[in-house]
Formats: structure tokens, sequence, C-alpha cells
């Protein structure tokens, strides 16, 4: 199975599997760009699913990184008061358009 992952996929696969990681690597059928599409892509509710939003903190540009579970939504303002981060999330920085499910 590992070898009909991307390169790039299959590269974070071996490695999971050298440090003795006991699960398989999944790609979704369809993109994922939502909790509720990744949790019907694996079968799974949408509270078994883990979204991440990346921030860069203002004071020295180190990257925050939030991960929440695909039924909650990320509040941006209690996390950019509590770290002091941009106000946007560091994907918009680099043009990424975000979808938020």
């Amino acid at each position: 199975m590992i070898d009909q992952l991307p390169d790039s996929t299959r590269r974070v696969a071996l490695l999971l599997k050298e440090r003795g990681h006991p699960h398989e690597v999944v790609m979704l059928s369809g993109t994922g760009k939502t909790s509720a599409e990744a949790a019907a892509d694996l079968g799974c509710s949408i509270a078994q699913i883990a979204k991440s939003i990346l921030f860069r903190r203002r004071e020295d540009d180190a990257p925050v990184l939030v991960i929440a579970s695909g039924a909650n939504r990320v509040d941006e303002a209690k996390v950019a008061a509590h770290f002091s981060i941009y106000s946007q999330p560091l994907a918009l920085e680099f043009g990424i358009k975000l979808t938020r499910g």
C-alpha cells in the first residue's frame, strides 16, 4: 500500500513505520477540504477529525499551530489574544485559500 502513495506522502508513511507507528497513512478519495468531507471519506464522525490552522506570532514570527476537533470552530480572536499572533492564518499570507467547515 505504501508503494501506491505519492512521493512526499510515502516518505512520511515510511518514517512513521520505521518509528513504530501502528497505523497506515490513508489518502482520502475526496479533497478533505472540510471536516465533514474528511469524516465521510474515512467513515468516522466529524469529532474524530483533527483540523489545524497555522499562525505566526508577532514578537518573533514563530509558528503557532492550533489543532482542534473537526466538530469545533477555532476562535481566531481568542488565539490572537492569547498568543499575540497576526490576525490571519499563515496560509492566507501565502495566498492559500482556506475552506472553513
